[in-house]
């Protein structure tokens, strides 16, 4: 049987004496503003497993959500409706939730229950008028 000489063994070990597994190393943060950040603004590198400590007060401001508001008129006046402006004006439905259920014959004899939208639910929304307000979403990553 084969065995494995103390000498060998000792060798192999031997670096692990001499290189540590992970070095660590203390970092403070700069302040940082998500506003002006580049993507690279704050960047520390946490590298081959090694271990870092951060110390610091948080410094980080509130960042831009990427939603907002809009009026039909502003997206009129600046350009963004180009085509099909004709719903100013015109009047809207709403058919409500398909909450009603009926039942329909189907393939194999049986019947199954299938949601359809309620006449009875069906109303009258206000026309759209430049006032009216839309969600404005955008990119905050510039």
């Amino acid at each position: 049987m084969f065995k494995l000489n103390p000498i060998l063994i000792s060798l192999a070990a031997a670096p692990g004496l001499f290189i540590p597994v992970a070095f660590t190393h203390a970092a403070t943060l700069k302040p940082f503003s998500p506003l002006l950040n580049d993507n690279k603004a704050g960047v520390f590198c946490v590298c081959n497993g090694s271990t870092q400590k951060l110390s610091g007060t948080q410094r980080f401001l509130p960042g831009e959500d990427g939603g907002g508001v809009i009026t039909i008129g502003e997206l009129l006046g600046s350009g963004r409706i180009i085509s099909d402006d004709n719903v100013i004006g015109a009047d809207r439905l709403s058919f409500g939730a398909q909450d009603l259920l009926i039942d329909v014959p189907d393939v194999s004899g049986a019947t199954r229950s299938v949601a359809v939208y309620n006449s009875a639910s069906i109303s009258m929304l206000d026309s759209v008028t430049p006032a009216s307000v839309l969600p404005n979403y955008y990119n905050v990553n510039g």
